[in-house]
């Protein structure tokens, strides 16, 4: 499948091609996306829940605008592909001339190249390319930011990045925040 959005912007508090997922999205290649947001954010999917998986699926020429709204107190995951996944799978997936600027927020919890929020999740085989600008933590070039409780099923390998991470605060990785 080839979703090309080219000439749409979409702006709303959670945006991207999907918005929450609870099955598996496989071969989606997502091209010319423009997107403005003050919460949940992503190239392919807001929200990848337990048990739901990506594979061998693409973003391609996002740019991304997140911008914090003084009367709303937003929490923040952005992602090159997915904005938040929560014990799930990312394989064979990458973003490539990614744009992600991100002002001030109250409350982020991870900007990534891939992925922006991870819980319990693999990641595996996944590349990005692109920049991210930013003015909060736990930035990423592929993981804004990865939790772990269960080191039994939660893994990140195959992964590498080309992005330019340019973090005006602490919590900033070439590929891990």
């Amino acid at each position: 499948y080839y979703n090309s959005t080219k000439g749409k912007t979409y702006v709303a508090r959670a945006a991207s091609v999907f918005g929450t997922v609870y099955g598996t999205i496989e071969n989606v290649h997502a091209k010319d996306i423009t997107i403005t947001t003050y919460e949940y954010a992503a190239g392919l999917v807001c929200y990848l829940a337990a048990s739901g998986e990506i594979k061998d699926s693409s973003v391609t020429n996002l740019t991304l605008t997140y911008n914090d709204p003084d009367d709303v107190n937003a929490e923040s995951f952005i992602g090159g592909v997915v904005g938040r996944m929560n014990e799930s799978r990312v394989t064979h997936c990458y973003s490539q001339h990614i744009d992600i600027k991100v002002d001030e927020t109250k409350s982020t919890y991870g900007i990534g190249g891939i992925v922006g929020y991870a819980v319990n999740s693999v990641i595996d085989t996944a590349y990005s390319e692109g920049k991210i600008v930013s003015r909060a933590q736990k930035v990423g070039g592929i993981v804004g930011h990865y939790y772990c409780t269960n080191a039994s099923v939660a893994c990140m390998k195959n992964m590498w990045a080309k992005v330019d991470v340019i973090c005006y605060t602490d919590v900033a990785g070439a590929l891990v925040g």
